[in-house]
């Protein structure tokens, strides 16, 4: 939630010269306010007429000479104990004018003293619009980027927690080596807290192969390795040989059922160690 601190001179508005003196010295601050609120509170203050007023009468809208005592949406203000500043809420993010006029004992008004320009209120929320790349299940480290709506600055966390200003700041892509969950907020320029965006990534770390004979031969050594500064695989390519089909065991483990010689070594579900690699080739019968 922001206002914009843009108050400018001061402006006398209409009519004949009246006996009731006008305010002076118009200023604004802003009430805090939750950032999920659909409102937003200002205060404007000013220095009262020698004379002192019976009341005020008072506008904000978006208009920028609007005469309050003309106005349908003119809010009167007593002033029996005298009055030097008002809290007005304003509906929604837009630019806003506020007017006010001093009401003496007969009915009379003052001239009308306004800002020059508007009140900028944004109670939009922007949020982290991009994760790059998205969440899902990866094989090994991934560096993720993230994207935003507006200006503003993202906050995150990589251990499950609700992201806060006290947070991480993003400043640059976010290494994630092991399996987490990013969260991140967008805070935008005014102070509006964005809602949650959350991804999980999944790495694997499945076995990196070192594979130096790809030809369907026995006793091939495949040795693993599940560090996080290579490329990973999960699955070995087999060279035909000759042959069209094929089948392979690790130690002494089972053959498995015949597969044709396009299908990969699947050796996702090993854990990190080193293996031998049996491979025979299986020719196709003709009958």
């Amino acid at each position: 939630m922001k206002i914009s601190k843009i108050l400018g001179s001061l402006v006398l508005f209409a009519g004949s010269l009246l006996a009731i003196d006008p305010v002076s010295n118009l200023s604004s601050t802003t009430h805090t306010t939750s950032e999920v609120s659909s409102t937003a509170a200002m205060t404007f203050s000013w220095t009262p007429p020698t004379t002192q007023p019976t009341k005020y009468f008072y506008v904000l809208d978006t208009v920028s000479t609007t005469l309050p005592v003309s106005s349908v949406s003119k809010v009167e203000l007593d002033n029996s104990v005298a009055k030097s500043s008002v809290v007005v809420t304003a509906p929604a993010s837009g630019d806003y004018f506020f007017h006010i006029q001093s009401v003496d004992d007969g009915g009379s008004t003052s001239t009308v003293v306004h800002s020059q320009t508007a009140y900028t209120l944004d109670l939009d929320k922007g949020t982290v619009s991009a994760f790059s790349p998205d969440g899902g299940s990866y094989s090994d480290a991934q560096s993720v980027s993230l994207t935003k709506s507006e200006e503003g600055t993202i906050y995150y966390t990589l251990d499950g927690s609700t992201p806060t200003i006290s947070s991480s700041s993003y400043s640059s892509a976010i290494s994630i080596a092991v399996t987490a969950t990013l969260k991140a907020i967008l805070v935008d320029s005014a102070g509006n807290v964005g809602d949650v965006v959350s991804k999980t990534y999944t790495i694997t770390n499945n076995p990196i192969i070192k594979f130096s004979n790809s030809a369907a031969v026995e006793g091939t050594t495949v040795a693993t390795d599940n560090s996080n500064d290579a490329v990973v695989v999960d699955k070995i390519d087999v060279t035909g040989n000759g042959f069209t089909r094929y089948q392979y065991k690790f130690d002494a483990g089972s053959w498995n059922t015949v597969s044709d010689i396009s299908t990969q070594v699947d050796i996702s579900g090993k854990s990190t160690g080193t293996y031998t690699l049996y491979i025979k080739g299986v020719r196709k019968r003709w009958t």
